[in-house]
């Protein structure tokens, strides 16, 4: 498939966004920031649940606190729980963060 271009002036559309992790998933092209997993498991997430909110979730917001644009993707977890996904886009797709999103009161 086609080389993966870093991204440095604009943010991909969220449409952009989504299809380039999915494809990201695909191609098995992801990594974790440092203390990721560690987090996830804090939260009871896995990877089934990034899976799941890479697969059926949207992208809802996006910045850049550093060289990469950061997405959050909002979608269900493995067991239906709605959750955040963080992400940035670069060479492959790097697993920020994830934590379940809390229902509005």
């Amino acid at each position: 498939m086609g080389e993966i271009i870093r991204l440095h002036d604009r943010p991909l559309n969220p449409n952009r966004a989504i299809q380039r992790m999915r494809r990201c998933l695909k191609e098995g092209a992801i990594t974790w920031a440092v203390d990721a997993r560690t987090k996830l498991r804090a939260r009871r997430l896995d990877i089934l649940d990034v899976v799941n909110v890479i697969r059926y979730g949207r992208v809802v917001d996006r910045k850049r606190p550093m060289d990469l644009w950061r997405y959050t993707v909002e979608g269900p977890c493995a067991d239906g729980r709605n959750t955040w996904l963080i992400v940035e886009i670069g060479e492959s797709m790097i697993i920020i963060t994830a934590y379940p999103r809390r229902p509005r009161r």
